[in-house]
């Protein structure tokens, strides 16, 4: 459920199965993040009516969530945004992590089509 969860001061994160979304970025997180996608789903009754007012909000605002989530006992960037009458979540790749276009591409020859 999309609530906050206490941060463990161990070595290892704790996996609380809650996501703590932290912001909600103006503009787009480019597809270069992008890594693993996952569904969300409530867990309970109680989460019901949370799981709606979040939803139904993030859609009325054309918004998406940056979080936080452990998997693997990693914390890992997410992405969350609504879908149909649910939420995706999206691990997304460390700034370090992404190549950026242009060192990958500058030095390539740019191919010329003929007109037909």
């Amino acid at each position: 459920m999309l609530i906050a969860y206490a941060r463990q001061s161990s070595s290892r994160p704790a996996n609380t199965r809650i996501i703590e979304i932290e912001r909600f970025p103006v503009g787009q997180v480019g597809a270069a993040y992008f890594e693993k996608p996952y569904y969300i789903l409530r867990r309970g009754e109680i989460s019901q009516e949370a799981f709606a007012v979040i939803r139904d909000a993030m859609a009325l605002e054309k918004a998406v969530g940056l979080a936080r989530i452990i998997l693997s006992s990693r914390e890992r960037p997410f992405l969350v945004e609504t879908i149909g009458s649910g939420l995706r979540g999206i691990t997304l790749r460390f700034a370090q992590d992404v190549r950026p276009e242009h060192e990958f591409f500058e030095g390539h020859p740019s191919v010329q089509l003929p007109g037909k």
